[in-house]
Protein backbone atom coordinates (compact mmCIF):
# COMPACT_ATOMS: atom_id res chain seq x y z
CA UNK A 1 0.00 0.00 0.00
CA UNK A 2 2.61 2.30 0.82
CA UNK A 3 4.25 1.91 -2.89
CA UNK A 4 0.96 2.80 -4.39
CA UNK A 5 0.61 6.35 -1.94
CA UNK A 6 4.65 6.58 -2.86
CA UNK A 7 3.62 6.21 -6.84
CA UNK A 8 1.22 9.12 -6.54
CA UNK A 9 2.55 11.43 -4.43
CA UNK A 10 5.51 11.38 -6.79
CA UNK A 11 4.39 11.30 -10.31
CA UNK A 12 1.62 13.46 -9.47
CA UNK A 13 3.43 15.93 -7.74
CA UNK A 14 6.49 16.10 -10.34
CA UNK A 15 4.39 15.86 -12.81
CA UNK A 16 2.22 18.70 -11.72
CA UNK A 17 5.21 20.64 -10.82
CA UNK A 18 7.20 20.36 -13.79
CA UNK A 19 3.79 21.53 -16.20
CA UNK A 20 3.54 17.57 -16.95
CA UNK A 21 0.52 16.43 -19.44
CA UNK A 22 0.97 13.05 -18.03
CA UNK A 23 2.36 10.36 -15.10
CA UNK A 24 4.77 8.72 -18.26
CA UNK A 25 5.76 12.34 -19.50
CA UNK A 26 6.71 12.89 -15.55
CA UNK A 27 8.55 9.69 -15.59
CA UNK A 28 10.36 10.40 -19.36
CA UNK A 29 11.31 13.76 -18.97
CA UNK A 30 12.22 13.87 -14.78
CA UNK A 31 13.27 10.78 -14.41
CA UNK A 32 16.13 11.46 -11.77
CA UNK A 33 14.37 14.08 -9.85
CA UNK A 34 11.10 11.17 -9.74
CA UNK A 35 13.96 8.57 -8.50
CA UNK A 36 15.46 11.19 -6.20
CA UNK A 37 11.75 11.74 -4.92
CA UNK A 38 10.76 7.86 -4.56
CA UNK A 39 13.87 7.62 -2.70
CA UNK A 40 13.23 10.11 -0.07
CA UNK A 41 9.80 9.08 0.13
CA UNK A 42 11.14 5.43 1.18
CA UNK A 43 13.30 6.40 3.62
CA UNK A 44 10.90 8.42 5.65
CA UNK A 45 7.95 6.05 5.47
CA UNK A 46 10.59 3.08 6.18
CA UNK A 47 11.43 5.48 9.20
CA UNK A 48 8.66 6.36 10.68
CA UNK A 49 6.49 3.24 10.06
CA UNK A 50 9.11 0.91 11.17
CA UNK A 51 8.98 -1.05 7.70
CA UNK A 52 11.41 -2.27 5.24
CA UNK A 53 10.81 -2.33 0.97
CA UNK A 54 11.80 -4.70 -0.92
CA UNK A 55 14.26 -3.83 -3.09
CA UNK A 56 13.90 -2.37 -6.86
CA UNK A 57 10.95 -0.35 -6.08
CA UNK A 58 12.07 2.59 -8.22
CA UNK A 59 11.98 0.06 -10.80
CA UNK A 60 8.46 -1.39 -9.89
CA UNK A 61 6.87 2.03 -9.66
CA UNK A 62 8.30 3.00 -13.20
CA UNK A 63 7.25 -0.07 -14.98
CA UNK A 64 3.66 0.61 -13.14
CA UNK A 65 4.13 4.48 -14.33
CA UNK A 66 4.47 2.91 -18.28
CA UNK A 67 1.31 0.99 -17.79
CA UNK A 68 -0.86 4.15 -17.22
CA UNK A 69 1.66 6.68 -18.91
CA UNK A 70 -1.41 8.64 -20.57
CA UNK A 71 -3.31 9.29 -16.81
CA UNK A 72 -2.84 12.98 -16.16
CA UNK A 73 -1.09 14.73 -13.52
CA UNK A 74 -2.59 16.22 -10.69
CA UNK A 75 -2.35 17.33 -7.17
CA UNK A 76 -5.83 16.58 -5.24
CA UNK A 77 -7.37 15.20 -2.53
CA UNK A 78 -3.72 15.90 -0.83
CA UNK A 79 -5.08 14.92 2.39
CA UNK A 80 -4.76 11.20 1.37
CA UNK A 81 -2.88 10.86 -1.36
CA UNK A 82 0.14 12.83 -0.92
CA UNK A 83 -0.11 13.18 3.06
CA UNK A 84 2.14 10.20 3.72
CA UNK A 85 4.90 11.60 2.23
CA UNK A 86 4.13 14.70 3.24
CA UNK A 87 3.76 13.79 7.12
CA UNK A 88 6.69 11.10 6.98
CA UNK A 89 8.93 13.69 5.90
CA UNK A 90 7.69 16.12 7.93
CA UNK A 91 7.97 14.10 11.42
CA UNK A 92 11.10 12.34 10.40
CA UNK A 93 12.69 15.76 9.42
CA UNK A 94 11.53 17.39 12.80
CA UNK A 95 12.52 14.28 14.59
CA UNK A 96 16.12 14.00 13.39
CA UNK A 97 16.59 17.97 12.78
CA UNK A 98 17.77 16.81 9.55
CA UNK A 99 16.27 17.76 5.49
CA UNK A 100 15.81 13.85 5.24
CA UNK A 101 12.68 14.75 2.61
CA UNK A 102 14.42 18.14 1.44
CA UNK A 103 13.28 17.40 -2.69
CA UNK A 104 10.23 16.50 -1.93
CA UNK A 105 9.03 20.15 0.38
CA UNK A 106 10.63 22.05 -2.61
CA UNK A 107 8.45 20.63 -5.35
CA UNK A 108 5.29 20.85 -3.05
CA UNK A 109 6.47 24.85 -2.16
CA UNK A 110 6.77 25.03 -6.24
CA UNK A 111 3.41 23.47 -6.89
CA UNK A 112 1.14 26.68 -6.58
CA UNK A 113 -2.00 24.16 -6.90
CA UNK A 114 -0.97 22.11 -3.79
CA UNK A 115 -3.36 22.52 -0.69
CA UNK A 116 -2.08 20.73 2.93
CA UNK A 117 -4.70 21.42 5.71
CA UNK A 118 -6.54 24.13 3.94
CA UNK A 119 -3.06 26.35 3.17
CA UNK A 120 -2.59 27.56 0.07
CA UNK A 121 1.57 27.01 -0.77
CA UNK A 122 3.04 29.79 -2.65
CA UNK A 123 5.20 28.69 -5.92
CA UNK A 124 8.81 28.63 -5.43
CA UNK A 125 10.26 31.09 -7.27
CA UNK A 126 14.00 29.52 -7.00
CA UNK A 127 12.59 26.28 -8.81
CA UNK A 128 14.03 22.77 -7.56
Amino acid sequence: MFEKLIWISTYMLVGTAKDCSSVGQAGNEHKQLVEDVITELIAAVSAKEGISFTSGAIERLAAYTDVVADFPCGVKEFEWRNQVGYLSCHLISSFFFSFSCIIFFLIISETSTSTISGMRLAPSTTGC
